[in-house]
């Protein structure tokens, strides 16, 4: 963010502000939706490990990654693969 910023020759809050204005939601919240939309991609591909997973959307510790995904879908990564193998 701080070379994007730099770049732009802008400061930090006029930029949240500006992406907020254009997105409707922080820029946290907008990578996070990124985060979980891709996980539940990945949690399809049953060959993946869920510790693959959570390295590639971004997380060094998968029981981080599991608790955040519980708080997107009150699901467990683990449950909501299940629950989509059911399907």
């Amino acid at each position: 963010m701080v070379v994007i910023r730099g770049a732009l020759n802008i400061s930090e809050s006029t930029m949240l502000k500006t992406f907020k204005k254009v997105y409707f939601i922080s820029p946290k919240q907008y990578l996070d939706q990124l985060r979980y939309n891709e996980s539940k991609y990945l949690l399809s591909q049953p060959s993946l490990p869920i510790s693959n997973i959570s390295e590639i959307v971004g997380y060094q510790n998968v029981s981080h990654f599991s608790r955040q995904f519980k708080s997107w879908s009150h699901l467990s990564p683990r449950e909501y693969r299940q629950k989509i193998d059911k399907n």
